[in-house]
């Protein structure tokens, strides 16, 4: 983090001061054996990684690689450590791996083997002392993502010396007196979102703090008068949701709760390599931001969507639904749209299965089963005669379930979503991909994929802007200059 003097670190980034050395360490589980002088000292890497080294001595050097230390499908369990600060803070990791470890019998030492190691973890937690509640309550959820193509319209004051001070106008109290005073600036970087029984603001972070290529979000949640603060699972589909409607994916790097502008817990998670290149992406949002519709305003669509997802959400899986959109973004052309099929089946099965308008089966499992059950005794001595007549007995047994594609069409008819030429298309290069392989020698061939995909993408974005509300204009990719769309009108040439 940079020094910059209009910026008070902590209510601005993640504030940790690497590398943090932890004494008085404590694992969850005896069989490490650490003794009170082993130390642990943790970074932070450039790409939110959280790694660490240990020394000091181990009692009993064998436990370390005792097999109860593999879980199901052979999978290590992590351990959690704890311990102090050099300010006597107390700090907790989570889910830590010994990734490499060194000691011998020539190390031994009263106390035990004295011992180096290298760690990594997947979360750590920092609880601050003498820190007690002093009033206003505020929660401050970090993200790195590319830069927004958003305007974030409401006002943020931050001033200097002698008392560093940083005021959301409209929000926080304040004086004229503040606001005039030498050493003021004034950022336009967020925007209020006023919902029933949940308010909060999204926050640009400023672009000095972290310096570079990747940008921050914040998330700020206060539990005060017109605020409520929400639980992790309301956190989680809110980044969902701002992920998709910025068109970048959000990372979430950790958080900070603060009170009366005194820290009071942070926590850091190490970050997956792939998030980070995802949110390292240029944006490529739904909608197209601007300052003349009223549909292109980042905060207007924010409250007129995201009271309908959080309704929906858990009863669509939109959430699982967005999460697979972002995995096949990750993926080579060729197979990726299975992934992405994937997120629109799950959001086709949870929609027809909720409103009861479609019946999976055209005859009822008992009556079909009933019907042919004369046909199946037959063929049973026919068919189980070859190593695999049981395969055939069983789609036979499965003939009167519809297909995925007439699902789909039933899903698109009860929504009113038209669907074009090049969209059928873009679904049928999905059963190719799933069931052959894809031959790109030829470019021409992995132009028209790749433009496919992006159709495909165009409907995912589609159907989400539907099923919210959404009955503006989308930005369709795949065609050149991206241009912009009725919603009732279908992605890809006409």
């Amino acid at each position: 983090m940079t020094n910059d003097n209009y910026f008070i670190p902590h209510l601005e980034w993640e504030s940790v001061s690497f590398p943090l050395t932890i004494t008085k360490i404590a694992c969850n589980e005896s069989l490490f054996g650490f003794a009170d002088n082993s130390i642990v000292i943790i970074e932070r890497t450039d790409n939110f990684k959280l790694t660490g080294e240990i020394t000091g001595t181990v009692l009993y050097p064998s436990n370390l690689s005792k097999e109860n230390f593999i879980g199901k499908g052979n999978i290590i369990e992590g351990k959690n450590l704890t311990g102090e600060d050099s300010d006597g803070n107390t700090i907790e990791l989570t889910n830590c791996h010994l990734i490499s470890y060194h000691t011998n019998s020539w190390n031994q030492t009263e106390n035990g083997y004295l011992f180096e190691g290298n760690l990594i973890a997947d979360k750590l937690t920092i609880t601050y002392k003498e820190q007690e509640k002093l009033g206003s309550y505020k929660r401050l959820d970090w993200f790195v993502c590319s830069k927004p193509k958003a305007h974030f319209w409401e006002t943020t004051i931050r001033r200097s010396a002698p008392e560093k001070i940083k005021i959301r106008k409209g929000i926080d109290t304040h004086t004229e007196d503040e606001e005039m005073k030498a050493g003021v600036s004034w950022t336009k970087d967020y925007i209020k979102v006023d919902l029933a029984g949940l308010n909060f603001i999204i926050a640009k972070v400023p672009e000095k703090i972290y310096g570079n290529s990747l940008h921050g979000l914040c998330f700020e949640f206060r539990d005060t008068d017109g605020f409520k603060m929400p639980d992790e699972a309301t956190i989680k589909q809110i980044k969902s949701f701002i992920s998709f409607v910025l068109g970048n994916k959000l990372t979430h790097i950790g958080y900070s709760l603060i009170s009366d502008s005194y820290i009071q817990k942070a926590v850091c998670y190490s970050v997956n390599s792939e998030s980070l290149r995802l949110s390292s992406k240029p944006p490529m949002p739904p909608v197209a931001f601007n300052t003349k519709y009223e549909w292109g305003n980042f905060p207007w669509l924010v409250n007129k969507m995201l009271p309908e997802y959080l309704n929906i959400n858990n009863q669509l899986k939109l959430g699982q639904a967005i999460s697979r959109y972002w995995i096949s973004k990750g993926l080579a052309i060729g197979v990726n749209l299975p992934i992405l099929s994937n997120a629109i089946e799950i959001i086709v099965a949870e929609y027809l299965k909720l409103h009861g308008e479609f019946k999976t089966e055209i005859i009822p499992d008992e009556e079909y089963l009933k019907l042919i059950e004369d046909e199946i005794e037959k063929l049973q001595s026919k068919l189980l005669t070859y190593p695999e007549g049981q395969i055939i007995l069983n789609n036979i047994k499965k003939g009167n379930k519809k297909s995925i594609n007439v699902k789909m069409n039933a899903f698109f008819k009860l929504t009113g979503i038209d669907i074009g030429k090049e969209e059928k298309t873009a679904t049928q290069l999905r059963n190719k991909m799933t069931h052959s392989t894809r031959d790109y020698s030829q470019d021409e061939k992995a132009y028209d994929d790749l433009v496919l995909t992006r159709v495909y993408e165009v409907l995912f974005n589609r159907i989400i802007l539907k099923l919210l509300g959404y009955d503006a204009y989308y930005t369709d990719y795949s065609l050149q200059n991206s241009p912009l769309k009725q919603i009732s009108t279908s992605a890809g040439s006409q």
